[in-house]
């Protein structure tokens, strides 16, 4: 009886043990270790390109991940020049990759479409008139919002776009009304966007705000309930969203939900690899997928939070 019990118990504490492993170690990256990439979601695939490595500086390879077959498969480079910094977002069955900086001052406004089916990109219009590094961005409806940023006279800006992939159009929206930053954070609950932390020239910033696309408004939410940060990641799940990592003072690994319904933010288990900063994050088929950045040196490691 007592072989029974304390089978009992190894069982309740493995399932225990179970359910807070939220975070599933995946394959590596199939490329170099990098920092400052890119990530966006067509389906149930993951796209990563661009960023920084150890060996060659600004990079343009790309590459696709099969959560299906845990295996990443190497695509046709974008089409772009090489660089870091850069953000990127999907609408509907296309990928689009823009802006960031070459490894110069000066800065791109650039933008490109891949499409999946023919393994091609196709130029497509820049954003705004001003080149930038280190934007955010966020998809409601079938259009993306980028905004944000540094620019190559040393300013942080504030501007704010809306981009028509139907029409390839951008159209200048109300300004991001917090302080100009750079290395921020956007990710979407339904047809609201939010944008906040990151880096202003008064410091490190906690603010939270969303966007309202039907009335182009913002209106200032419950700030972050974890320490201000900069170069963290953010994506969604249903109707929550999720700030995870960044810096301030050192690499951090502590993960936060919030919830727009009670405009609250509570703490989640931490994630559960290196702290670090500059990475990527994405959501596909309720699942988002975490990775890559930097700690003393590159980063390679592919996490899937559930």
């Amino acid at each position: 009886m007592k072989k029974i019990y304390l089978l009992i118990v190894v069982n309740l504490i493995f399932i225990t043990l179970q359910s807070q492993n939220n975070w599933i170690r995946k394959a590596n990256f199939g490329g170099q270790k990098k920092r400052l990439a890119v990530a966006f979601s067509i389906g149930n695939k993951i796209y990563v390109g661009t960023g920084i490595d150890s060996a060659s500086g600004a990079t343009k390879d790309f590459w696709e991940f099969d959560p299906a077959l845990n295996i990443w498969t190497r695509k046709t480079d974008f089409a772009g020049e090489a660089r870091f910094g850069a953000i990127g977002f999907s609408i509907g069955n296309k990928g689009y990759i823009g802006t960031g900086s070459n490894g110069t001052r000066e800065y791109l406004n650039d933008f490109w479409e891949f499409d999946p089916t023919t393994n091609q990109w196709t130029k497509i219009s820049n954003l705004g008139t001003v080149g930038r590094v280190y934007a955010t961005a966020f998809v409601i409806g079938g259009k993306a919002y980028v905004g944000t940023g540094d620019t190559d006279q040393g300013d942080f800006v504030s501007d704010f776009w809306e981009f028509n992939p139907i029409q390839n159009l951008w159209i200048q929206k109300s300004d991001f009304p917090g302080e100009e930053r750079q290395l921020a954070v956007g990710f979407n609950i339904g047809a609201r966007g939010y944008l906040g932390t990151g880096l202003s020239k008064n410091g490190i910033k906690n603010d939270i705000w969303e966007f309202n696309p039907e009335f182009n408004s913002w209106s200032e939410k419950s700030s972050f309930s974890g320490t201000a940060r900069y170069g963290a990641s953010a994506f969604s799940l249903g109707e929550k969203g999720y700030i995870v990592s960044g810096w301030n003072e050192a690499p951090l690994q502590d993960l936060w939900e919030y919830s727009s319904t009670a405009n609250s933010w509570l703490k989640k288990s931490d994630f559960e690899g290196t702290p670090r900063f500059n990475s990527i994050s994405v959501s596909a088929s309720n699942r988002c997928y975490f990775g890559l950045g930097w700690n003393n040196s590159e980063i390679s490691d592919f996490w899937e939070f559930k």
